[in-house]
């Protein structure tokens, strides 16, 4: 049995949780359900971009780390927090008082999961090529195994060529380990833990004015807080605590480096705290780390609108940026000139994309099929992917829209890859006793997304990053929220996107979509296995003529 304190602390997150998920349901009426930005994307962007000309941001060093890269992301993402009511949902699941008990459920289920999956349990050791750090959140189901999105396609052309590999795997709170894992990994939880642990431990220590050159950051979160009306911005002590847990973050992952040997070091989410000593620690053993883009990324604080780096850039900032397209990749050269010898970006394509083009084993084979079904059994007058997103799911807005629509609807709901059991199937109790004959969950939440879309008539979202993959299978949008007209200019140009904000315009988009869905050409895809392969052997040579050395 676990300890009293924390069975109560868990209780009560299971509590609270529930708690939070009656007031996401009731909150909103159907006309607010879908909320625009306390601050508009771009409009963050800007005022980022105003301050780092204002202040000397490029130049704030704590305990020797420059650490503007996490400030930005961190500041970036408080001012485009997107409603009151995911703002409660953020706030029931970060909640300091269980801050333990979620440390130590997160590592019983690291535990859980390596005892289950044994078999595929890496150990690293012999040289590699890559390693990548990913997180559980990027597996997609491949038969009888749980594949990686974005490294598994990648590792999987390595493996081609005679090379090896190792996934990283880490998982923060709350820990969902999709099982068993396709490729060998090694579960990273318990040595971040104790590598944070240290760095808070060492964070106790008086903090002295030697350890920081944080000249102007007094005033500029001040100017935040005047602009906001919030303290967004962390105080030193917290900084000076973010930087020692980066800086142990990246021993451990040195240690790593120093077994394995690689030539890559690649990520998804560069920007989170152990992304970034990721980075950190390739950069000291002179490895070509790279980010791998996993979603939108033009209006995003960790990618958009750079305007302050320093000549030799960011250690915490990878050396590459592997973009899907080329309209991805000019947002990284849009950054400084003169950085573009330390931060640049490379296109090569949608890893997952670029596999269902190539994948005809007997487990994709299956695969395909059960696709073709789907579409098969959905023989109504409009095919619609409908795609959930983590903090609202299914909105009041959707509901109705369901409600009222035509006969010959019929609806795929897709869940977000991040929300648990209980949220899915409290999605899916509703679809059964609110529209069974119409709503189908399972098959699209777990079929790959490049073939659903295969299928998929118009795609119905609030902002989900599959407008922009949608657009490349050629398939439109009706989008619930104004911000998405900011997040896909592009789409919206090409006349691939459509707002509506009320159940009937949104059936009236549909309709309209639905009609002139064979008489529509894709925009450029995400990518070929042909793209990816060009842009691997491009890195491969990059980090064999001109590493890039501390």
């Amino acid at each position: 049995m676990w300890p009293a304190r924390v069975r109560r602390g868990l209780l009560h997150e299971r509590w609270r949780s529930a708690a939070t998920r009656a007031k996401l349901d009731s909150a909103c009426s159907p006309s607010q359900s879908e909320h625009t930005a306390k601050v508009l994307p771009l409009e963050s962007i800007e005022l980022l971009q105003r301050w780092e000309r204002t202040y000397p941001v490029a130049d704030w060093v704590v305990r020797g780390l420059r650490m503007w890269p996490l400030l930005r992301v961190r500041l970036g993402e408080r001012l485009n927090a997107s409603s009151s009511t995911a703002d409660a949902f953020l706030a029931a699941s970060r909640g300091r008082r269980l801050r333990h008990a979620k440390m130590i459920l997160n590592q019983v289920k690291t535990l859980q999961a390596h005892a289950r999956d044994r078999e595929h349990t890496a150990k690293p050791g012999l040289p590699t090529e890559a390693v990548f750090l990913s997180h559980p959140a990027s597996r997609r189901r491949v038969g009888d195994s749980w594949y990686d999105a974005f490294c598994d396609p990648i590792a999987d052309e390595l493996e081609r060529a005679g090379l090896r590999s190792l996934m990283l795997e880490a998982a923060p709170y709350p820990a969902q380990y999709r099982l068993p894992r396709h490729r060998a990994s090694l579960l990273i939880e318990p040595h971040m833990l104790r590598a944070t642990t240290e760095g808070a431990v060492l964070s106790a220590l008086p903090f002295s004015g030697a350890q920081a050159r944080l000249e102007g950051y007094a005033a500029l979160r001040a100017e935040v807080a005047k602009a906001c009306g919030a303290d967004l911005l962390m105080p030193p002590s917290t900084l000076h605590k973010r930087a020692l847990q980066i800086q142990r973050l990246a021993a451990y992952f040195a240690k790593i480096f120093e077994r394995t040997r690689p030539k890559l070091a690649m990520t998804v989410c560069y920007y989170t705290e152990s992304g970034m000593a990721f980075s950190l620690a390739a950069r000291r053993a002179g490895i070509l780390s790279v980010d791998l883009q996993h979603g939108v990324i033009h209006s995003h604080p960790a990618y958009a609108g750079w305007s302050a780096l320093p000549d030799d850039g960011f250690e915490l900032v990878p050396d590459m940026f592997w973009c899907w397209t080329e309209r991805d990749a000019a947002v990284i050269h849009d950054w400084p000139a003169r950085q573009r010898t330390r931060h640049r970006s490379i296109v090569g394509g949608q890893p997952w994309s670029c596999f269902w083009l190539e994948a005809h084993d007997a487990a994709a084979s299956s695969i395909r099929r059960r696709a073709d079904a789907l579409r098969a059994a959905s023989h109504g007058q409009a095919t619609v992917l409908v795609t959930l997103q983590w903090d609202l799911g299914l909105t009041p807005l959707i509901k109705e829209l369901i409600a009222r629509a035509p006969a010959g609807f019929r609806f795929w709901l897709r869940l977000h890859h991040v929300m648990n059991a209980e949220q899915a199937a409290h999605i899916a109790a509703w679809a059964r006793a609110h529209a069974p004959d119409r709503c189908v969950v399972d098959e699209p939440t777990e079929l790959p997304l490049p073939l659903l879309l295969l299928h998929t008539d118009v795609h119905v979202t609030r902002h989900s990053t599959v407008v922009q993959e949608a657009g490349a299978a050629g398939v439109a949008s009706v989008v619930l929220d104004p911000l998405a007209l900011e997040l896909y200019a592009f789409e919206v140009g090409v006349g691939l996107v459509t707002l509506a904000t009320e159940p009937d315009q949104v059936i009236a988009a549909i309709e309209t979509r639905a009609a002139a869905r064979k008489l529509r050409a894709a925009t450029p895809a995400l990518g070929t296995p042909q793209t990816l392969r060009a842009a691997l052997h491009a890195l491969q040579r990059q980090s064999r003529d001109a590493p890039h050395a501390p």
